[in-house]
């Protein structure tokens, strides 16, 4: 896969280098500029993260960068240390942080799996309704949980002694059914308690796949849904009753009749036909039985003879499939079922074997009701790599396919559903698998990916292959002989001209005494004689031998010195 702009922009930058080289969260490159911007001079990032569906955060030493959206239009810095307010949980082991008082769950990170970062860098801030008694048990066994500002609305509603059963999704609020009725929490910058005294109008019981119920509350529906420890409803319609089909709080009737026909002309026709299949079962709906009432209260007497007992989740990551469901089997699961990790979906069962877990849902460290819930094994064959996250492509290890024939090498990459590999000649590089020749027992010289290399199963594979007997190695040609080079001709020297030269004679002088001299004069009865040097030379010009002595036309001595040129000249001879 070829490399992003983004990546690029965080490659370049050394305070983003390493998250760029091994993260798999991908950052747009309008977020990845943004990052740059956010960033201090020398300050590192630590890992990425997904922030929800679209947005992204980045952890630094000193901070958490959130970067909001696909345009990453508004970027907060959240000082350390963080908020956190739930550890890693979930599938994809997602940690959920406070930021300006709402909640951000980050997940996805190469670097930091299970968010030990991300918990090293804040402190965890205890869950008011895990520590409040009246709402505990119903909050660690529920999902449909209201935010901070709703529980600590509703803890304040609350009474002394009324425990909370399950809680509910409300439309975009949340809703609590205790032991006295229903508590609607509205709002989400302003949260608002509404009690609302049972018994509760059932405007229609638990129907479809959430199994949502419809509550009449102050002349409006509600319609409720989403709890796990009350999926089917059964606890909202034990504590309410039936609406009458022909009661004056029934939508339509009355002066609000003509108001809700103009809000929703649309709806008109579903609600007449509505109120007339209610007036064929009027006598059905007119209350329940001695015989049904019975069974209410059986279904209340069951639900409180259910054990309450509570369960921290084990985790099964890594544990062969078949072991990990007899270890499930252990506690009272409601289901234990398998499933493909992987986005092939391929099927499978807690009893197949070759099989290794990846993920689960509930995430290990969970605490809940498992007679309530099911618990559900994400895994692959033991010969993959876990993806990098549920739904993701298979990965594997690529194995070293060298001195292998084609045509084998090609069933074991078809048996790690990599695909056909790309034959390709070892000298010219050309595809093979368009000409006519058959290359299954050509032998494979060079692959790629490298052996040994994890790899997707989308990763296409090359394979460069040799005709039998031949050697992998191109045999290089013959290389031709140079000729020895001439050895080039020695300049001949250059004729040096000569030049003239004037000499002097010779004097004698008497001499007194028997001796004589030559050169100086004597005292005795000899003679004298002297002899002087040439005459008539001239300071720079040339001269020769070297060391040749004479005397200039003004009669000052000169000698014959070597010049920095290589020729010799005439100077002042000092001695």
């Amino acid at each position: 896969m070829s490399e992003t702009a983004a990546q690029r922009l965080l490659r370049r930058d050394s305070r983003t280098a390493k998250v760029a080289a091994h993260e798999s969260v991908a950052l747009p490159t309008s977020g990845a500029e943004a990052l740059l911007r956010a960033l201090r001079s020398g300050e590192a990032v630590l890992a990425l993260y997904h922030q929800g569906m679209t947005g992204h955060a980045a952890l630094t030493a000193d901070a958490l960068i959130l970067l909001g959206g696909i345009s990453a239009s508004r970027v907060t810095r959240v000082p350390k240390p963080l908020a956190i307010l739930r550890p890693a949980h979930g599938i994809r082991d997602s940690v959920d942080v406070s930021v300006e008082g709402r909640r951000v769950g980050l997940w996805g990170s190469e670097l930091d799996k299970e968010g030990d970062l991300l918990l090293r860098a804040g402190e965890l801030v205890p869950d008011p309704l895990a520590e409040d008694p009246r709402t505990a048990a119903a909050a660690a066994g529920e999902s449909a949980l209201p935010t901070d500002g709703q529980k600590k609305a509703l803890l304040e509603a609350l009474g002394p002694d009324e425990a909370v059963r399950s809680f509910y999704h409300d439309g975009w609020n949340c809703a609590a059914l205790t032991e006295n009725g229903l508590v609607l929490l509205r709002g989400i910058t302003r949260p608002v308690a509404v009690r609302v005294p049972g018994p509760l109008w059932i405007l229609r019981r638990a129907h479809g796949a959430s199994g949502t119920v419809e509550v009449l509350v102050h002349g409006r529906p509600h319609k409720l849904r989403g709890s796990k420890l009350d999926p089917k409803g059964k606890l909202l319609e034990a504590a309410g009753e039936p609406l009458p089909p022909d009661s004056p709080l029934r939508l339509g009737r009355g002066t609000r009749s003509s108001a809700w026909v103009g809000r929703h002309p649309v709806l008109v026709c579903t609600v007449v036909f509505a109120v007339f299949l209610a007036g064929l079962g009027a006598v059905a709906d007119q209350g329940p039985g001695p015989g049904e009432k019975e069974g209410a209260e059986a279904v209340v007497a069951r639900g409180q003879a259910e054990p309450t007992g509570t369960l921290t989740v084990p985790s099964y990551r890594g544990v062969p499939l078949t072991t990990a469901a007899a270890r499930a089997h252990r506690h009272a699961w409601r289901t234990v079922s398998a499933a493909d990790a992987s986005s092939a979906r391929r099927p499978v069962k807690i009893t197949e074997t070759g099989w290794r877990v990846c993920f689960q849902r509930p995430s290990h460290g969970e605490t809940v009701h498992p007679s309530g819930m099911a618990l559900t094994l994400y895994a692959v064959p033991e010969r993959e790599e876990c993806p990098r996250w549920p739904g993701g492509s298979s990965r594997v290890v690529m194995p070293d396919l060298v001195g292998e024939r084609f045509g084998d090498a090609s069933q074991v990459l078809g048996d790690l559903d990599l695909g056909r590999p790309l034959p390709l000649h070892a000298h010219t590089g050309k595809r093979l698998d368009g000409e006519s020749r058959d290359p299954a027992d050509w032998r494979v010289c060079r692959q790629r990916p490298e052996p040994d290399t994890e790899v997707s199963t989308t990763t296409g594979v090359d394979l460069w292959l040799i005709g039998p007997g031949n050697p992998c190695a191109e045999p290089s040609p013959t290389p031709t002989p140079k000729p020895e080079p001439k050895p080039k001709p020695k300049p001949e020297p250059r004729p040096r001209p000569s030049y003239g030269i004037t000499t002097g004679g010779s004097t004698s002088g008497g001499s007194t005494g028997g001796g004589s001299s030559s050169g100086t004069g004597s005292t005795g009865g000899g003679s004298f004689g002297g002899s002087g040097g040439s005459t008539g030379a001239r300071f720079g010009q040339y001269c020769s031998p070297v060391g040749a002595t004479a005397t200039t036309v003004d009669g000052r001595p000169a000698k014959c010195f070597m010049g920095k040129d290589g020729r010799a000249r005439w100077g002042y001879g000092s001695g």
